[in-house]
């Protein structure tokens, strides 16, 4: 009976795991991405079956990140409590489903299936393109709105605007963020390359993406930092490194060739905060409507850092601080993509945030967990004739 129910918990939270990354078909008329949240109830499913034990400071700590974001909040009368509830849902649902269900999973199993998910689509974008210069649109069809692959970044080839492929995310630095993340979690648990990892960072560079390059710089070094000493396949990473390196100057060269510059919204944003920002705004944030009105972008365009200053303050950031050193203090180098959060475009309400802060808890802050159990049969012995 237990092998059944691993079987199924493992095909549950494939698709989970994959409904978790669906954030960009995002319903304006509800005010919500719903297949994310989906995901967060099937993964609950598991914890009727199973028991486990919480990290009691573990929780005390993210409780303290909780209060400090829902002062911030309340500060403003109430500007974003809907996000709020969702945050603490995801944190809910995907806490308990780490804690009790990791032994009955395969993490990597679930990554993978993902992933490939992912770049199966990507690249039927790709060579769709490819045979009839136009673009195959995933989100439109279902959510009215246009993907924003063709715009004024990116190369062009024979007079021909090379879009900026996002698969199934409504804009490559998206793609970057939730196929990146996913990616450097299941590279950071694999000992050496493979081609899944190969074809992913393929597939990022087709992004032309800020975030994109972000992300393969970050893998690489991740894996040059937690392999051993140089050898003949770590001297081609490098090689490999530097070439990304001289690919984003390339892309950069081509953007400012273009006439296409987007960081003054950002370095407004980070003025404002720094220079501009009294006592209480220093401690617990601003208006980030007020920010996308005032500067004509998205807060979390310069990264989850400066979101979480900006929008719920210095105590929410020292607060988040404490949670990932306690991580790092217990999982260790298999920590090591959660830095890689704080560049990424990405918010506290998406449940993908909390699925991939809170992975090391798969089987490693766990690992010496005995009081899980999973309605186990209780093994027996036959006494033979010598025993008697």
């Amino acid at each position: 009976m237990c092998i059944d129910r691993k079987y199924l918990i493992q095909i549950n939270t494939n698709i989970a795991f994959l409904l978790i990354s669906l954030q960009s078909f995002y319903f304006y008329s509800l005010g919500v991405a719903p297949l994310p949240y989906l995901g967060i109830l099937l993964l609950t499913l598991p914890c009727l079956l199973c028991s486990g034990r919480v990290d009691l400071s573990f929780v005390i700590m993210a409780m303290i990140f909780f209060s400090a974001v829902l002062i911030s909040i309340l500060l403003f009368s109430g500007e974003g409590i809907a996000a709020f509830l969702g945050m603490l849902f995801s944190f809910v649902g995907i806490f308990f489903f780490y804690t009790t269900s990791f032994e009955y999973f395969d993490i990597k199993k679930t990554l993978k299936f993902v992933i490939s998910f992912h770049l199966s689509f990507f690249f039927l974008q790709v060579v769709y393109f490819s045979l009839f210069k136009d673009v195959m649109d995933y989100v439109q069809p279902v959510t009215g709105e246009v993907s924003r692959m063709i715009s004024s970044k990116g190369l062009t080839l024979l007079d021909v605007r090379i879009p900026r492929f996002s698969g199934l995310f409504n804009e490559p630095g998206t793609y970057a963020t939730y196929f990146g993340g996913m990616l450097s979690i299941y590279s950071s648990l694999i000992k050496r390359w493979n081609i899944l990892i190969l074809i992913g960072i393929v597939s990022l560079l087709f992004t032309m993406s800020a975030f994109s390059f972000v992300v393969i710089a970050f893998i690489i070094c991740s894996k040059l930092i937690t392999t051993r000493p140089v050898n003949a396949k770590t001297f081609l990473l490098i090689i490999l490194a530097v070439s990304v390196g001289i690919f984003v100057v390339t892309v950069i060269l081509e953007r400012v060739h273009s006439g296409y510059m987007e960081m003054g919204f950002r370095e407004a944003m980070i003025n404002d905060y720094f220079l501009h920002s009294d006592l209480v705004g220093v401690a617990f944030g601003k208006s980030i409507i007020s920010a996308s009105e005032k500067f004509g972008g998205v807060v979390n365009d310069v990264g989850l850092w400066f979101l979480v200053l900006y929008d719920y303050g210095a105590l929410a950031f020292l607060a988040l601080i404490l949670i990932i050193l306690m991580i790092f203090f217990k999982a260790r180098m298999r920590a090591l993509p959660v830095l890689l959060l704080f560049v990424l475009k990405v918010k506290f309400s998406y449940p993908f945030f909390w699925l991939y802060l809170l992975f090391p808890y798969h089987k490693y802050i766990f690992s010496d967990n005995k009081g899980l159990q999973c309605n186990r049969p209780v093994p027996v012995t036959v006494a033979t004739r010598r025993d008697q």
